[in-house]
């Protein structure tokens, strides 16, 4: 599940004719790989590499019962380096957290750039990336339930001179993601 957190300007609140201006949930996917690095019995550096198709939305609500949902698709890669702290081992099992940090940048951004006229958003990316997983040990691999949040840190806004722009201060990126990791 993804979506924008939105911080709305001083322009939003001067203005009569906009009602709201929600962020909307959506789904993602992502598929990528896990090189892992075991620095100690419990500590663990990883880098996931992936690849994410993201759809994420503002809807703008008017006074005249006009709707305007501004859309952005991309598609991103994604360089996770994050720290795992492993529990020790009962039987099969294990828990673990990680946190760290996940820049992203935009493929193919420049084929579907969108209008100025339109709510735009910059192609890089970076978060702040916490979760906690499972590993459950099988004879001959490791499957890890994860779930993982992830919170952008950079102002994803583009400052463009229109309604939808100008409404709004900062945007940023808010994920949840349910991983499911086989090693």
């Amino acid at each position: 599940m993804t979506k924008f957190n939105v911080v709305h300007s001083d322009y939003y609140f001067q203005l009569d004719s906009i009602r709201q201006a929600a962020p909307g949930n959506n789904g993602a996917l992502t598929i990528g790989f896990i090189v892992n690095l075991k620095l100690h019995d419990h500590w663990d550096l990883r880098l996931l590499p992936n690849f994410s198709l993201y759809t994420r939305n503002v809807v703008y609500q008017f006074q005249n019962k006009y709707k305007s949902d501004q859309i952005t698709e991309s598609s991103y890669i994604n360089l996770p380096l994050l720290v795992k702290f492993k529990s020790q081992r009962r039987k099969n099992a294990r828990m673990y957290i990680l946190g760290g940090i996940n820049p992203g940048i935009e493929a193919g951004a420049k084929k579907k750039e969108k209008k100025e006229t339109d709510l735009r958003v910059q192609n890089t990316d970076l978060r702040i990336d916490y979760g906690f997983g499972f590993d459950i040990y099988y004879p001959l691999f490791k499957f890890s339930p994860e779930l993982r949040f992830s919170h952008g840190v950079k102002n994803m806004l583009i400052n463009d001179d229109n309604i939808y722009s100008k409404s709004l201060k900062k945007v940023f990126t808010h994920t949840v993601t349910l991983y499911l990791n086989f090693e």
